[in-house]
C-alpha cells in the first residue's frame, strides 16, 4: 500500500507523488520525495531531498526522530511574474525560490 501526504489550504497545496531513497555516509540515510506543488491555480511537479537526522531519546524518556527537507523551484512556473530593478538596475527578486523546512516527530 503507498502511503500520501497532502495538504491543501486556499492558497496553495501540495501532496507526495514519487519517492527514491539514496544511502550517504554522513547521515543514516537520505531520499528525495517528489510532490505536486499547486500554487494560483497551477500544479507542477517538485523534488524535495529528505534527510534524516536520526532518533533521540529526549531526557523525558520521549523517542524524538529528526528530518530536514530542501528544494527550488521557478517562481515563473507558478506565474508569479514581479519584476521590478534597483537603482543600479539589477533585478530584485530572484527567479528560483528555495524551500527549506524541518520536522520533528515524538513517538507516542
Amino acid at each position: 500500500m503507498k502511503r500520501m501526504f497532502t495538504h491543501q489550504s486556499k492558497e496553495h497545496s501540495h501532496q507526495s507523488t514519487k519517492f527514491a531513497q539514496r544511502m550517504d555516509k554522513r547521515l543514516l540515510f537520505a531520499f528525495a520525495r517528489v510532490f505536486r506543488l499547486t500554487m494560483r491555480g497551477l500544479s507542477q511537479a517538485i523534488s524535495l531531498q529528505i534527510e534524516f537526522g536520526g532518533i533521540i531519546l529526549d531526557p523525558q524518556g520521549n523517542t524524538r526522530m529528526g528530518l530536514s527537507m530542501a528544494g527550488k523551484v521557478n517562481r515563473n512556473d507558478y506565474g508569479i511574474t514581479f519584476s521590478r530593478l534597483s537603482e543600479t538596475g539589477e533585478k530584485l527578486l530572484g527567479e528560483t525560490v528555495s524551500i527549506i523546512g524541518s520536522a520533528e516527530f515524538l513517538e507516542g
